[in-house]
């Protein structure tokens, strides 16, 4: 799921994971602060992230 260049949304996390999209949101926002991912939408509201390429040797 995150090996994909494509953005990732909280909906497609919580249905992969099988949480709640709103656990899945806090915990990609968690991701983008700790500078893993970095948001690909949106200024104010995020709406998708890809991962951050100086942080992709820490997944693949």
């Amino acid at each position: 799921m995150i090996r994909r260049q494509d953005a990732i949304t909280p909906t497609d996390a919580s249905i992969q994971l099988g949480i709640s999209a709103r656990h899945a949101r806090t915990m990609l926002h968690r991701l983008a602060m700790a500078n893993i991912l970095l948001p690909r939408s949106g200024d104010k509201r995020v709406r998708s992230y890809v991962l951050n390429p100086d942080g992709k040797h820490l997944f693949l």
